[in-house]
């Protein structure tokens, strides 16, 4: 985020919620006394629509300006105010509040628990009244790649990928110039394929490979380095997946960048954005099939801890993560 008052625009983020009591105003976790507490409810209705932090000092002379300042930064922080496109976390999390259900943290941290409830879903069903079912063929003959398809935590930590089936793989993601017109192997809304792919590769992991950072380059099917000295540490995942990423061969970083499609569809282009994630994580999930190599999804991790390192564009935030390697 910019530190320029006089230029720099900040957004109530559309995430947060705020209440105010007595003399002290909460914002999420975050608790304000006075005189921040003073500036609500006309600071959260001022910065709704944007407003430049210049501006935001000027209208609330009453307040020290240092104080302020620091206010507004300790915001910007917290991700309260914000000057770029949200995170898919920032933007989902309030979801949890609206949804109706019966379970609670059990979930969680009771494996039995959670193994009932996912039985309950298999199982799920749509009740009708009406007696036209259509009962379809039964089809045994599914492609042996497609049947075999599952999620390795295990990987083989002393087998190389060979140079050839790291670049068969990267390469369902390069252009192909046909008749005098781009196309990919994998579709995107509105043919614009918004999502930037990254590759951490371990050291002595891949043949002829140094380890390091990548970014991925689709028009030349190449990569590029970005940072081949970063270390990304276990501590970046959260603990029950660091064993994966410790022992996986090369991590890929999905970064969804909101100037390639959100000009065309506004906020949905982000929503697209997600979609053509799922296609592109599907695609490579089935190339590493064909060669026996395992992957695994990565929910969640903390990428704050190491977005250093990528060097991105303000409209671009990460998105997913893949762990590959040679299966046990």
């Amino acid at each position: 985020m910019s530190n320029n008052y006089e230029t720099n625009k900040v957004f109530w983020s559309p995430s947060v919620k705020w209440i105010k009591r007595d003399d002290k105003v909460r914002i999420e976790i975050f608790s304000y006394s006075k005189p921040y507490s003073y500036l609500f409810p006309e600071f959260y209705f001022a910065t709704q629509n944007g407003i430049l932090e210049g501006d935001l000092l000027k209208l609330f002379k009453e307040i020290d300006s240092n104080k302020l300042k620091i206010f507004i930064n300790d915001l910007k922080k917290k991700r309260v105010l914000v000057d770029t496109i949200l995170s898919p976390a920032e933007i989902f999390y309030p979801e949890n509040i609206l949804l109706q259900h019966d379970y609670d943290e059990t979930l969680i941290i009771d494996k039995e628990a959670l193994e009932k409830f996912k039985q309950k879903n298999f199982s799920r069903n749509y009740f009708s009244n009406s007696n036209q079912n259509v009962e379809l063929s039964s089809v045994d003959d599914i492609p042996n790649f497609i049947y075999k398809r599952k999620s390795i935590r295990k990987f083989n930590t002393k087998k190389l990928i060979s140079f050839f089936d790291f670049s068969f793989l990267a390469s369902i993601y390069k252009q192909i110039f046909e008749n005098e017109k781009i196309r990919y192997l994998y579709s995107s809304a509105g043919g614009l394929y918004p999502i930037d792919v990254y590759y951490y590769i371990k050291k002595d992991r891949v043949e002829n490979i140094a380890g390091g950072l990548y970014y991925y380059n689709p028009q030349k099917n190449m990569l590029t380095a970005v940072d081949l000295d970063c270390h990304i540490p276990k501590e970046a995942h959260y603990f029950m997946n660091q064993e994966i990423f410790l022992q996986s061969a090369f991590s890929i970083f999905y970064i969804y960048n909101g100037e390639v499609s959100m000009p065309k569809y506004g906020g949905l282009g982000y929503y697209y954005g997600i979609i053509d994630l799922g296609i592109m994580v599907e695609a490579y999930t089935i190339m590493a099939e064909l060669k026996n190599i395992g992957t695994c999804s990565i929910g969640e991790m903390n990428f704050k801890a190491i977005e250093k390192y990528f060097k991105l564009k303000e409209n671009q935030k990460y998105f997913h993560t893949i762990e590959v390697g040679i299966s046990e």
